[in-house]
């Protein structure tokens, strides 16, 4: 009776002992796929730190000239408005001369 119930827990350990083995293969394997996902996603999120660091970067420049056109644009136009208004005083002068001259 003894000697069969230690034959019974040997087997029992061998057999747990497999078991462990084989999870512990499975575990390994896991591991190491999931090791080189992470791997490939790291490099992809550099890939892509770049590219948005790019992207700003020539966001900025386009930004940049975008405001630049703006301001000489807004410069031409009030430098254009300041013409406009000379020649305007200029006018109403000369109407009101000729409105005197005609009066007269």
């Amino acid at each position: 009776r003894m000697e069969d119930e230690n034959k019974q827990l040997r087997d029992e350990l061998q057999r747990q002992s497999g078991e462990q083995t084989e999870i512990f293969a499975y575990l390994n394997k896991e591991l190491s796929t999931k090791s080189r996902e992470i791997g490939k996603l790291e490099q992809k999120v550099g890939e892509l730190e770049v590219v948005v660091k790019s992207g700003r970067r020539e966001f900025d420049q386009r930004l940049m000239g975008e405001k630049s056109t703006a301001r000489e644009t807004t410069t031409k136009l009030a430098r254009e408005v300041g013409k406009y208004e000379q020649e305007l005083g200029d006018l109403n002068m000369f109407i009101s001369r000729k409105t005197e001259i005609e009066g007269e």
